[in-house]
């Protein structure tokens, strides 16, 4: 069975200067540890997918699906 990106979480990254960016990560991955998405936040720092600057929070957006 191949897996649909829709099928993917969104999570939000808080920056300390108060500013927000989104991001997906699939289920199969947050099965394996709960601060899996916060890790993945900072890989995707690195992989310049998102911002540089100090994450304070990461949370799941529930009211949008990754596409």
């Amino acid at each position: 069975m191949q897996e649909k990106h829709t099928d993917w979480l969104t999570f939000v990254a808080q920056y300390r200067d108060g500013s927000f960016d989104h991001f997906a990560v699939d289920p199969f991955t947050l099965l394996s540890d709960n601060y899996i998405a916060c890790d993945g936040a900072r890989e995707r720092q690195e992989q310049g997918s998102l911002k540089l600057g100090e994450i304070v929070l990461v949370y799941r957006d529930r009211r949008l699906l990754a596409s």
